[in-house]
């Protein structure tokens, strides 16, 4: 991802000019102009890259070829971020999470329970789901009537996800340190109240929606690491 960023910082068209650039949004400057200025994100992006690749290969020394899997769906994830035909970024860090909680779940249960790393996954891919089924309008029609209409689903998306991670955790089917995932639960709230205040301008949604089952991706991943730090 930070590779497309780059990328399009240097006027770079790698899809070949299959794909049209996604609509400008109207985003806060403080990351690209001073946390991550764009001309260094190919630095970043390298210097993420060497010791991720060397976690791989001890995660595939342990856990064998289901890693390469686990790899190929992160591969494809961030395709619809740059490359044809997709180039829709939201889609990316929709996908995304679901595949950190279930590879999370997958290394530190040993490989053994495939199941319990589905089930893992599936509370973030329910609220992953809201995000693309309610924002692709975003870079479809721009449509402020069919976002309204579609907005309205997205709360159902993240209650069945939250109460999925409940009733897993309920069922001692993972671990109770995921808990954590519903930590981000309040900002439901404030995606319902920037959705209700401007329907034409989808970008403040959007952003805190991508953040919410982001985080709580992490969330649960992290309830995993301290699960297996306590035992």
């Amino acid at each position: 991802m930070l590779l497309a960023d780059w990328t399009d910082y240097k006027g770079l068209d790698i899809s070949g000019g299959q794909v049209k650039p996604p609509p400008e949004l109207p985003g806060s400057p403080l990351l690209p102009t001073r946390w991550l200025p764009l001309k260094y994100t190919l630095h970043v992006a390298v210097a993420a890259a060497v010791p991720a690749l060397v976690i791989l290969i001890l995660f595939v020394m342990e856990r064998g070829w289901p890693i390469w899997a686990l790899l190929g769906l992160a591969a494809v994830a961030g395709l619809f971020y740059a490359a044809p035909p997709f180039h829709y970024a939201f889609f990316s860090t929709a996908i995304l999470p679901p595949v950190i909680a279930f590879g999370t779940c997958f290394v530190m249960t040993s490989g053994n329970q495939a199941w319990e790393a589905s089930a893992t996954a599936m509370p973030v891919l329910f609220m992953s789901i809201g995000t693309i089924y309610t924002y692709r309008v975003l870079y479809q029609s721009q449509d402020a009537a069919e976002f309204v209409r579609r907005r309205r689903y997205l709360l159902i998306f993240y209650v069945l996800g939250y109460m999925t991670l409940l009733t897993l955790i309920a069922s001692a089917v993972i671990p109770a340190w995921t808990l954590l995932g519903l930590l981000p639960a309040p900002l439901i709230l404030v995606v319902q109240r920037l959705t209700a205040l401007d329907a034409k301008n989808y970008f403040p949604a959007t952003s805190v929606g991508v953040l919410l089952h982001t985080i709580t991706g992490l969330l649960i991943a992290t309830g995993y690491l301290v699960t297996a730090l306590v035992q």
